[in-house]
């Protein structure tokens, strides 16, 4: 069965007067790995110290501090019952702090600190949630109203976990699922989930389990599901075809979110096969995972995190500081075949073509946010340069094939071949 149908471009393109995917000004190029909503606020948590809200729902972002010591990178910012929660990890020597703020991010205070890598914090309530590490299968759990975090062991990494209920849970190592009925006091051998690394889940109910992975192999990620409560997995492969026995294209995957059982997405990158370049991508599944219709965008990199705000709107991190405004309401569309060149906006031209030593680029006045990067064919990165002068020496390009994209500050707005003689 071939797993997935087929790829599109998406653009933020204007349908019946509503955008798609609307980029929000975050002022910031780290990468965001959180996303949350308090009430109508959105909360935006960056890779390096960056902490931002938006009280008109992307409109306008402000920054605000945070505590992070030096060599610390956040993650895994949530909200429960009003407080905020999210841990950074620090390299040399390996630890992680959880913070908590008691007043919507005013002030923060270290509830936990633990000695290893770790790559994940999930909170089920203000009183039970687990932080993961990646070496031993050892995690820092809180059972209590006393805030004692008391570390437990299983085998491999722990990767990802989530409670249905303030009993049931799952933990997700790089392998298998555990199962814990009784609020973690035990955890019981789950299913098999084929050697790979799980990045997030979702409970669609006590039996129907989604979760979407790194594949551990390969360059291909999986969606998982279990319709025993976890105690056994099924997979299918985000980009592998079986007609034919191997990889179309190749998938990470980082997050998930199912509205119907049968109806979800997944929010990671596609890369063509033979290139090194990923562009962010929405999957989506009208089967309950058994195909995925994969959607790319013209931003570069991979989404990171997704978030619900209401039936109609969802914020979506990447990297290079990416959020975007996604109006589930209109429909995701093709608006260019991958195998078509990108024109959308043709008063970015170069010339001449074929070149040889010179490329002159007429762009519009206001070009100081335009730059240029030249691919092989195989996808490596040979040139890239600012826009703010028209003429370029690429006389160090061998002859042959080339790909051109123009982006404005983070987004592909052209894409063309270039003939090197």
């Amino acid at each position: 069965m071939r797993k997935v149908l087929f790829c599109l471009i998406l653009f933020g393109i204007s349908l019946a007067g509503h955008s798609q995917l609307t980029e929000i000004p975050t002022q910031t190029s780290t990468r965001i790995n959180s996303v949350a909503m308090d009430d109508d606020t959105l909360l935006i948590l960056g890779h390096n110290d960056y902490f931002a809200k938006s009280f008109d729902i992307g409109e306008t972002v402000s920054e605000f501090s945070i505590p992070s010591p030096d060599n610390h990178a956040c993650y895994d910012l949530q909200v429960r019952s009003g407080y905020y929660y999210y841990y950074a990890g620090q390299a040399s020597p390996y630890q992680a702090h959880i913070w908590r703020s008691r007043n919507k991010g005013e002030d923060w205070e270290n509830i936990n600190t633990a000695e290893g890598v770790f790559l994940h914090l999930e909170m089920f309530d203000t009183t039970l949630g687990i932080l993961g590490s990646a070496g031993g299968g050892d995690f820092d759990i809180l059972q209590n109203w006393n805030e004692d975090w008391l570390t437990d062991t299983l085998s491999g990494q722990i990767c990802a976990s989530k409670y249905f209920n303030d009993s049931i849970g799952l933990i997700l190592g790089n392998s298998r699922a555990y199962l814990t009925y009784d609020r973690g006091e035990s955890w019981q051998l789950g299913g098999y989930i084929s050697w790979n690394v799980p990045r997030n889940l979702q409970y669609i109910s006590k039996d129907t389990i989604y979760l979407t992975s790194w594949k551990g192999q390969g360059p291909t990620s999986q969606f998982s599901y279990s319709f025993d409560g976890g105690v056994s997995f099924s997979s299918t492969y985000i980009g592998y075809d079986a007609n034919i026995g191997q990889d179309v294209f190749f998938s990470s995957t980082n997050d998930l979110w199912f509205d119907s059982p049968s109806h979800g997405f997944l929010f990671g990158s596609y890369r063509a096969k033979y290139t090194q370049q990923e562009y962010c991508c929405i999957y989506e599944t009208s089967n309950g995972g058994q195909t995925w219709e994969a959607f790319m965008t013209n931003y570069e990199g991979e989404f990171t995190d997704h978030e619900y705000y209401n039936d109609s709107i969802s914020f979506i991190a990447g990297t290079d500081g990416l959020v975007l405004k996604w109006n589930r309401n209109v429909e995701l569309v093709s608006v260019l075949d991958l195998n078509e060149e990108v024109d959308s906006e043709p008063e970015v031209h170069f010339s001449p073509n074929p070149a040889q030593n010179k490329l002159i680029f007429k762009t519009p006045e206001s070009n100081e946010n335009l730059r240029f990067k030249i691919y092989s064919i195989s996808g490596q990165l040979m040139y890239e340069s600012n826009l703010n002068t028209p003429e370029h020496d690429i006389s160090e390009l061998g002859p042959g094939l080339y790909i051109v994209n123009i982006l404005e500050e983070k987004k592909i707005v052209s894409n063309s071949k270039l003939i090197k003689q």
